[in-house]
């Protein structure tokens, strides 16, 4: 049922429960956490969830995790090569040990405007 453009459900019971749950599922599956195939952000997501659309190139995304990787001392003696794509980084190379392969994802997901981190090409030797 519609009362001027807002939907009215009229329920009793447990069933409106389910009603009521299974609307509130489509409504967030449809505006906030769809992921499309192409890999690109949902502006309707990001509309109604409040957050800001990216302001970093991927360049500029590229040189804070190189950053962030020569400040450590763990981490700049390692053969680690840094690939960023849409927000995404890629960590390709090997380090000395599990802790470090951890350290490095951490790093790079710590970067401001990461919106994931890949580190399987990541091998420790």
């Amino acid at each position: 049922m519609s009362d001027g453009g807002n939907f009215v459900v009229t329920t009793s019971g447990r069933s409106g429960f389910l009603v009521v749950g299974v609307a509130a599922l489509a409504m967030v599956a449809m505006g906030l956490g769809c992921a499309r195939p192409d890999g690109a952000r949902n502006a309707a997501a990001d509309a109604t969830s409040g957050s800001k659309a990216p302001t970093k190139s991927d360049a500029d995304i590229l040189a804070d995790v190189k950053r962030a990787f020569a400040a450590d001392p763990d981490l700049r003696q390692q053969k680690i090569q840094v690939e960023v794509k849409d927000g995404r980084v890629t960590l390709v190379g090997t380090v000395d040990d599990g802790a470090v392969r951890i350290k490095a994802e951490d790093k790079a997901r710590a970067v401001p405007e990461v919106f994931g981190v890949d580190a399987e090409r990541l091998l420790v030797e």
